[in-house]
């Protein structure tokens, strides 16, 4: 998936051997220069991007649904 700073986000394959841990992405820019490798809080998924390393994630509420989380990315 690509956000809204011209960096694209990989799903590592590593992630589907992480289960409760949560899902991992790496994070490159647009000369494939790794500059994060971001992990998703366990539960959930990728819901857009914003500009400025913000990310809305999804998850599942049992009582209210589906709920959007807005978050911001916190780098090294």
């Amino acid at each position: 998936m690509a956000d809204l700073d011209n960096h694209l986000w990989i799903l590592t394959s590593t992630s589907m051997q992480s289960g409760p841990a949560g899902l991992v992405f790496d994070v490159v820019d647009n000369r494939g220069q790794l500059l994060e490798r971001v992990r998703i809080a366990a539960g959930r998924t990728m819901a857009g991007f914003a500009r400025n390393d913000v990310v809305y994630l999804m998850r599942k509420d049992g009582a209210e649904g589906w709920v959007i989380e807005r978050s911001r990315i916190v780098t090294r």
